[in-house]
């Protein structure tokens, strides 16, 4: 429950194992995010047993990721199921996270201490089955595999993240797919273009108070009203969904030309694939 609203799932969760360390992890699957980050608070328990693991930590090299302060991880490997990724490009967020207490440390319940981002699965393709709570990574998909996904074009920046289509009524628009904005189907960044769609008018409007990156942030959400709809992949969903307006970050938005974020409530049902390598995205198509 958030704000008195019941929500189903609210958050994507993946384990991991950070290795030369026993202990099950658990962090959030934020495609929203450029770099994968641990958390501090949730790591510094770890580092008497663990000395190397603080050895790793470049505290020379600061930079800021949402106004957090990180620093650089150097070498860690993190492992994902089978796969070992190396990965230089991770870092630790200060001061970040729910400590994991001195009697935990070794224990087999899986602590919650990161965030993994779509740095992970760059130059490789990503399959998200929703319905059966599964990802996978794999390097390359066969035609005859490519062939039982509808597919969309898609382009994957540093900053401007995974760019897809939509369409407002007959406008087309470019949105950010984000799976760490699990509860949202559609966050608009500008309060004219959410007016313009949100039925607010509605007896049914609510504000959800969102932690995100540690900031408290209201979040007003409505109907989309009965003259307007929204497609995505040629499906209309206009009568599925509720439009929040997210009220940080408009310059951001703006000049990444995007109407906002789109989270996983379209795609609860389906199984996805994100292609990292030929900036495509795709459904499966269900067997009827």
């Amino acid at each position: 429950e958030i704000s008195g609203r019941e929500f189903e799932r609210a958050a994507m969760v993946v384990p991991f194992e950070i290795e030369g360390i026993r202990d099950r992890f658990i962090a959030q699957l934020d495609l929203g995010s450029e770099g994968s980050v641990l958390y501090e608070n949730g790591l510094k328990n770890y580092f008497d047993s663990y000395p190397w693991l603080r050895a790793k930590i470049d505290s020379s090299r600061s930079v800021y990721f949402d106004e957090n302060r990180v620093y650089e991880f150097k070498d860690i490997v993190l492992k994902m199921g089978s796969s070992y990724v190396w990965h230089r490009n991770t870092y630790v967020m200060v001061g970040f996270g729910d400590e994991v207490p001195k009697d935990s440390v070794g224990s087999m319940v899986p602590k919650h201490i990161g965030t993994i981002g779509r740095d992970l699965f760059r130059d490789n393709i990503l399959i998200l089955d929703y319905p059966g709570k599964r990802l996978c990574m794999v390097d390359a998909l066969g035609d005859d595999q490519l062939r039982q996904f509808d597919t969309l074009d898609i382009s994957i920046e540093v900053v401007g993240g995974i760019k897809m289509p939509i369409k407002l009524g007959d406008e087309l628009h470019y949105v950010m797919f984000d799976t760490g904005s699990s509860i949202f189907p559609l966050l608009m960044a500008d309060s004219l273009e959410w007016s313009r769609v949100a039925d607010l008018t509605s007896n049914d409007i609510d504000t959800l108070l969102i932690h995100s990156w540690g900031r408290l942030i209201p979040i007003p959400g409505a109907p989309v009203k009965n003259d307007v709809s929204i497609s995505v992949a040629d499906k209309n969903v206009s009568d599925k969904i509720r439009v929040y307006y997210w009220p940080i970050q408009g310059e951001f938005f703006r000049e990444e030309n995007l109407l906002g974020i789109m989270g996983n409530v379209f795609f609860l049902n389906d199984v996805v694939m994100i292609d990292f390598k030929n900036n495509r995205l795709g459904i499966l198509r269900r067997k009827t």
